[in-house]
């Protein structure tokens, strides 16, 4: 399926490949923006195992300065509440989402890495909370949540961009790899995902989403609730009955 001239959005083999196509840095302009709102918008009726979502170049060097230097403040608080509702319908995905950071997640651009499950960055990328250079706040939720306040605390007030390797350290990437190689990185990892039951992946992703800020037991009661549905699905029954199939199969 197509999105938009800044966005493109086509199925391979049961995963949804969303691309972000606006030179030269990806800017989150109101096209992508549109482009981003339909895919995901759309991608939660589609039978899709993953979505890999990338950028052409570089991820996304963050929010579309052009557009805030030529509008007013009025008008560049609707286009932020905009890049807010895209942020949310990424987050809340049904399906596992992996972002592949090249070259540049700078500011809302790493915002949008923090909405997927899973971030993949190539070894010559950066990312950076850089809203403070401009006197924008962002990052300021989800970060610290991802890596810790003290470490997200950091990096909001000095904006500085962050490599690979310390990125991985502070658990703000899952993996790196070699440039030119994180689309594929991310395709292997969607493929595995994919093996699994994709009503197990919408039950731990809306458990891990909803007991975010619940106490401990008010959270496991959630996955209870969850577990005893999941044990009434026919996708545990056929699975369970695979497994031992599988296992008979290898005694013989």
């Amino acid at each position: 399926m197509g999105a938009n001239g800044k966005v493109t959005a086509a199925s391979t083999g049961g995963i949804l490949i969303v691309k972000m196509e606006n030179p030269p840095a990806n800017a989150l302009s109101e096209e992508v923006l549109r482009g981003l709102e339909q895919s995901f918008q759309r991608v939660s009726s589609d039978d899709v195992a993953a979505v890999v979502l990338a950028g052409s170049g570089c991820f996304s060097a963050g929010a579309d300065l052009v557009h805030l230097i030529k509008h007013d403040a009025e008008q560049n608080a609707r286009y932020f509440d905009w890049l807010y509702r895209v942020l949310q319908a990424v987050e809340n995905c049904p399906h596992p989402v992996l972002a592949v950071i090249s070259g540049y997640a700078l500011g809302a651009g790493l915002e949008l890495a923090l909405c997927a499950d899973l971030r993949v960055m190539e070894e010559t990328a950066r990312v950076g909370a850089t809203g403070v250079n401009l006197g924008l706040v962002f990052c300021t939720q989800r970060l610290p949540r991802l890596i810790g306040v003290s470490r997200a605390r950091e990096m909001l007030m000095t904006g500085r961009h962050i490599n690979p390797v310390e990125a991985e350290r502070m658990g703000l990437v899952h993996y790196v790899c070699p440039d030119g190689c994180g689309l594929q990185t991310a395709r292997r990892l969607a493929n595995l995902i994919g093996e699994k039951s994709g009503e197990s992946e919408t039950r731990i992703k809306r458990v891990m989403s909803q007991s975010r800020d619940l106490a401990l037991d008010d959270g496991l009661e959630l996955e209870r609730l969850e577990l005893q549905m999941a044990l009434t699905s026919q996708a545990f029954k056929e699975r369970l009955e695979g497994f031992f199939a599988q296992r008979e199969t290898k005694t013989h």
